[in-house]
């Protein structure tokens, strides 16, 4: 009788642990980090729980899958570009446990509706997450326009951050700062 009305009253704890469980969507973001010593990707930089990276090789997903617990891997290269890639990305990242979802991002940067996706993702996780492209500028720019456009940062944070996450094109940066001013 005494266990029975110990996990009753454990109820109310549980329900607000679950509740208070931190979504991707609800962090707050700082400037990712460059990380050193990563074989296997060309650049990988890292926010809290979001890693920011070039195309990854098999073994990269398999670090982060295993070592450091990704759960989701958004990918967005064009459906062109992955066609041109030597292995399924889609098949290597769930055979590891993860989920994949592929916004396709053009090479001029992404529009609101992929920003809204790449939100509505995020906000749908809980675990770590891998976003990439073939250099990490189209990442860069994704985050950039997500910060301002979901998260309400200033111009100069998200550019600070969309920088550090692998945008170095001054043309990418101006359609960004185009589609942010178009809220």
């Amino acid at each position: 009788m005494r266990s029975k009305r110990a996990i009753i009253g454990m109820i109310p704890v549980v329900i607000l642990l679950t509740a208070c469980q931190p979504t991707i969507g609800r962090m707050e973001p700082g400037a990712p980090v460059v990380l050193e010593g990563w074989q296997g990707v060309r650049r990988i930089a890292k926010d809290g729980p979001i890693f920011f990276a070039s195309q990854p090789e098999r073994a990269v997903f398999r670090r982060l899958a295993e070592e450091e617990s990704v759960k989701l891997v958004i990918n967005i290269r064009t459906h062109a570009e992955m066609s041109r890639f030597p292995f399924d990305e889609q098949a290597i990242v769930e055979e590891l446990g993860m989920e994949y979802v592929h916004i396709p991002c053009p090479s001029d940067g992404p529009d609101r509706a992929m920003v809204d996706r790449f939100a509505e993702e995020l906000a749908g996780t809980t675990g770590p997450v891998l976003l990439h492209c073939l250099a990490s500028l189209r990442v860069g720019a994704l985050w950039m326009a997500y910060l301002s456009l979901h998260r309400g940062f200033d111009v100069v944070t998200a550019t600070a951050a969309g920088r550090a996450a692998g945008l170095n094109s001054e043309p990418l940066l101006n359609i960004v700062l185009e589609l942010i001013e178009d809220r």
